[in-house]
């Protein structure tokens, strides 16, 4: 009973993770649409880093359901490190004003030399989603990886050695 609570509370976290992966993937994968469709440019670590550790988020989300508690707790740290890193690339997007945010002003201007519609708002607020889910992920990551340690902490004094839904514990 006691390590039913902390492990459901992580499985509903995981879900959110996975959640929050796919909508990250998304918003990332448009802005590098973007880029390699109107622009000759390389798609920037700011957008990169983010959907590729949106990637392996969604999948590790998915197999942290399924894997020790003690492994887990492992995976996510470099999940957090790799969302930290992320907040690190995206420290100039954080910006009320969409002109403040230098990767808006990037994708307006490609679209727009391109001679598309900028679609300035659409921008706007994709800017402000892929900053927000970054930061959110970071939380996310973080009380997971406490919960799972807190899990696999309780396991270990009380002897349990398999875990997992399938095991019921």
């Amino acid at each position: 009973m006691a390590v039913t609570i902390p492990r459901t509370a992580l499985y509903a976290l995981r879900v959110l993770q996975a959640l929050f992966a796919l909508i990250l993937i998304g918003v990332t994968a448009y802005m590098v649409h973007t880029y390699r469709t109107y622009s000759l440019l390389e798609t920037p670590p700011l957008i990169s880093l983010p959907l590729s550790t949106s990637i392996f988020a969604l999948l590790f989300a998915i197999a942290g359901l399924f894997i020790q508690p003690l492994v887990s707790a492992a995976l996510d740290f470099c999940m957090f490190v790799l969302y930290l890193a992320s907040a690190i690339l995206l420290r100039h997007n954080y910006h009320t004003h969409n002109v403040h945010n230098p990767l808006w002003n990037a994708l307006v201007a490609i679209r727009a030399g391109a001679g598309e519609d900028p679609r300035r708002s659409r921008h706007g607020g994709l800017v402000k989603m892929l900053a927000a889910g970054v930061v959110l992920q970071i939380f996310l990551f973080f009380v997971t990886m406490i919960i799972a340690a807190l899990i696999a902490r309780r396991e270990r004094a009380q002897g349990v050695r398999v875990s997992g839904p399938r095991h019921g514990v």
